[in-house]
């Protein structure tokens, strides 16, 4: 009898801690999901702010690249007006065709291809090493 009680007395405790068990893990989730819950919450919250934030940040953009504001800022802060003389230059068809290599004018610095000579440093690769390029497209 007192065996049978001992026995008793242990598949209780053993189901009594089975059922903590199952409650600590149980309110362990809970709490984590609450947790995780209330952080999604502040995150949107923190994204509808940063999208308004963008919002007036864009028209404050839209606003600073208007042409009439910026006109008025450079008359009133800088002092600038509308030029009220245009200058046309005219280039004869000859001399547009020119380059500095070719031209007369003595004062401007001779052409330096520095990068051709770099470029015919490299070493160039062996015949038949490079892949043979195709001679019908690929469908």
């Amino acid at each position: 009898m007192k065996a049978s009680r001992i026995r008793l007395a242990w598949r209780f405790i053993l189901v009594a801690i089975l059922i903590s068990l199952g409650a600590i893990i149980w309110l362990s989730q809970t709490s984590t999901l609450v947790s995780l819950g209330y952080e999604t919450e502040k995150l949107d919250k923190q994204e509808v702010a940063l999208d308004r934030e963008a919002t007036q940040l864009q028209a404050q953009i839209t606003q600073y690249e208007d042409l009439t504001r910026i006109e008025d800022e450079a008359r009133t802060k800088l002092g600038m007006a509308p030029a009220k003389n245009k200058v046309y230059v005219k280039i004869p068809a000859s001399q547009a065709d020119q380059t500095p290599e070719t031209s007369s004018n003595s004062r401007l610095a001779p052409v330096n291809d520095w990068w051709r000579e770099l470029v015919e440093m490299l070493p160039r690769p062996f015949k038949g090493s490079a892949p043979p390029e195709p001679t019908q497209p690929r469908k």
